[in-house]
């Protein structure tokens, strides 16, 4: 599992950097949960789309970032913020500083929201060691609070979290 200082954030932010080398099923980028129960995940579609999914309740809701379209050999940043305080909120994704539009793929949860206490967080694969990226994933933050537009583009320039240099 993982230490105590990751778990449950009941809001929080992912950031990151990746390439990709192919695309061909869906790909994990992170991972907090066991396969058959992520509590959350950051993935992507073989059409080059990615993914935020949430479990509430056992139920995952997933919603697809669909400005950008990823292609292979490209360094992309990312960055997704999402609140825990409702089922009906959405993420906000960020990917190379543009706000994608989103397709929410499945229906709201209910309360409450899976917590993910004690979940091994992995980067790009499942628990069964499926869905293994074939890529990178550069300068991973994962913060307990929402990033605004600063914070974001801190990392994205300069590769570290809020209250991080930014000369």
């Amino acid at each position: 599992g993982s230490d105590a200082s990751i778990d449950s954030f009941s809001s929080q932010t992912v950031a990151f950097y990746f390439v990709v080398d192919a695309l061909t099923s869906v790909r994990m980028f992170l991972n907090k949960g066991t396969n058959t129960a992520p509590k959350w995940a950051v993935r992507l579609l073989s059409t080059g789309l990615v993914v935020w999914a949430r479990f509430w309740n056992t139920v995952v809701v997933r919603w697809q970032a669909d400005t950008t379209t990823v292609a292979t050999g490209t360094i992309y940043h990312v960055v997704i913020t999402y609140s825990d305080s409702a089922a009906t909120n959405d993420p906000v994704i960020v990917i190379n500083g543009v706000t994608q539009s989103l397709t929410q793929l499945d229906v709201d949860g209910t309360a409450p929201v899976d917590s993910d206490a004690a979940e091994t967080l992995r980067m790009g694969t499942q628990s069964d060691n499926s869905q293994d990226l074939d890529g990178r994933v550069l300068a991973l933050c994962y913060d307990n609070t929402l990033w605004d537009a600063a914070a974001k583009n801190r990392h994205r320039w300069w590769g570290c979290a809020p209250g991080g240099p930014s000369t």
